[in-house]
């Protein structure tokens, strides 16, 4: 049996005893708290509420009493509140037997329940006898008195009932309480004697494989003899330990082997490791020198794409100022072929308005030759007129005057009527003039607006184009701007490498002196392991 299993034996069985006490005890600590809870729920509770209704029944008994003498209802309704009490009271301890199923309990309470009604009764029969006379409320008394001692002798017993339940349940507790006791400390002594049972045999065993181990390293260390094996007998950890030894004794003799054959071969190692790191310090100083010429190059390189990144960044800027000049510059040509457009419109309603001005002079002149032609023929009915007249000699005199008045009137139209019409032909050639020349302006402003779509239509060209350059350079200074960013990662990996050749050349000269430290470790080393026998 291995030492981990007898600790177990042991452990287990002291487990085993504890558990054992721990159920018993808790199982009696249940019973315990059952027994105190139902005396500290129900036993003193209902003993104190017995005490109660025994209270509320001299209540009874004294209201009634002090009713027969006063003759007062005010006793008879403390009374009643008395009873009330008590019927609460006694209504308690049906609830109680009702769930503990005890039936002798109920028929008990019940008949403590109709004797307090009987007395209370009685007590409202005694009141009333008083005050017929002493003789029958002497009787009356009499009666009251017996029901009364009766419901207080039966409070008693079911007090008594449940103080002796009390009694009983605390006997319990305290038995029970000291049989756990006992069985705790048997339990308690017969663990600790199978423990002390269990580490005694498994500390001998223990010892005596310690000191056998003991010696035999001691041995082995004392004379540095790797030939030695530990042997121990039975099988448990401290023999696997053993083994474990002896495995790791013919570990270090196979080790101290090859570490002797490699402490030679490291010694003639170490003097060509030497050489080499020398030559290799060599060039990286000669590669430090280049990566610092790079170094220099690259930064050159750096400044005139910065330079060239700044003059494509102003030319891109002009440029963009260009195409801006350019679309405020079609902008507003535009917005003048728009104004000319409408100009050759408002030209062209101002020619029709003018040629309907023309046909209405035309329509004017005919009205006046109208009218021409009507004065001319009143011209020549006055003539006729005024002849009639003469003829007519001194009857016809007023006729006269009015024939020449006429012929006045209608001279003087055919004059208003040649000076309207020379007017008229005046503004009908003023008008015929002016449309020719809107017509030669409406011509003028067409080819006019076609020239400035045409200049419109090449502005737009140029202003595609150089959105298009603007695009491009745009485009290149991205690119400068990346080759920048590119160039100083070269440059920052340059300096890294740099930073690596210094650190080479360091590192070279640490393995240089390593090398020899090395050299010197061997020889030593192979000293040292040439003492043990393997």
């Amino acid at each position: 049996m291995t030492i981990k299993q007898q600790i177990s034996v042991g452990i287990g069985s002291i487990i085993i005893m504890v558990v054992i006490n721990a159920v018993i005890g808790t199982i009696n600590t249940q019973n315990v708290k059952a027994l105190i809870d139902q005396t500290a729920e129900e036993s003193v509770p209902q003993a104190f509420l017995a005490a109660d209704a025994k209270f509320q029944t001299s209540q009874i008994q004294q209201f009634v009493n002090d009713a027969a003498l006063t003759q007062e209802n005010d006793s008879i309704n403390e009374a009643e509140k008395a009873y009330s009490a008590l019927l609460e009271d006694i209504a308690s301890f049906e609830k109680m037997f009702k769930e503990e199923g005890d039936t002798k309990g109920l028929n008990e309470v019940s008949g403590i329940k109709q004797d307090a009604t009987d007395m209370l009764d009685a007590g409202k029969e005694m009141k009333k006898a008083y005050g017929r006379s002493d003789s029958e409320g002497d009787e009356s008394m009499k009666r009251f008195d017996q029901l009364t001692a009766k419901v207080s002798d039966r409070i008693d017993a079911l007090q008594d009932s449940q103080m002796n339940e009390a009694k009983g349940n605390l006997a319990t507790v305290i038995a029970k309480a000291q049989s756990s006791s006992t069985m705790t400390i048997v339990l308690g002594i017969l663990s600790v004697t199978i423990g002390l049972a269990a580490a005694y045999f498994t500390i001998s065993i223990i010892s005596r494989a310690v000191q056998t181990l003991n010696s035999r390293i001691r041995m082995m260390v004392t004379n540095k003899d790797l030939t030695q094996y530990i042997l121990l007998e039975g099988k448990n950890e401290l023999s696997e330990i053993a083994d474990d030894i002896n495995d790791l004794t013919r570990t270090l003799r196979e080790t101290f082997a090859t570490a002797q054959n490699a402490a030679v071969e490291n010694v003639s190692v170490s003097a060509e490791l030497s050489t080499t790191s020398l030559s290799i310090g060599k060039q990286a100083e000669h590669a430090s020198g280049i990566v610092e010429e790079t170094t220099a190059n690259a930064n050159l390189i750096k400044m005139e794409m910065n330079s060239a990144l700044s003059r494509t960044t102003q030319v891109t800027e002009m440029a963009v100022n260009a195409r801006n000049n350019l679309e405020s510059a079609q902008r507003s040509l535009r917005e003048t072929i728009e104004s000319l457009n409408e100009t050759v419109e408002i030209e062209n309603g101002m020619n029709e308005r003018l040629n309907a001005l023309t046909q209405e002079a035309d329509q004017v002149k005919n009205v006046l030759t109208v009218i021409s032609d009507i004065a001319e023929q009143t011209n020549l009915l006055a003539l006729n007129a005024a002849i009639e007249a003469a003829r007519a000699g001194e009857h016809g005199r007023g006729f006269a005057v009015v024939a020449d008045e006429v012929r006045k009137l209608a001279e003087r139209t055919q004059k208003s009527l040649v000076e309207s019409n020379a007017t008229v032909n005046v503004i009908v050639q003023s008008i015929m003039d002016m449309s020719e020349q809107m017509n030669r302006n409406a011509k003028q402003m067409e080819k006019l607006s076609t020239s400035a779509l045409n200049v419109e239509a090449q502005t737009n060209m140029a202003v595609n184009t150089l959105i298009e350059t603007v695009g491009g350079m745009n485009d290149v200074a991205q690119k400068a701007k990346v080759n920048t960013e590119r160039n100083d990662m070269i440059i920052d990996e340059i300096n890294k490498i740099q930073v690596m050749s210094t650190s080479n050349a360091r590192s070279v000269e640490e393995i240089a002196s390593a090398a020899e430290h090395l050299h010197k470790v061997s020889e030593n080393m192979s000293a040292q392991i040439s003492a043990f026998k393997i």
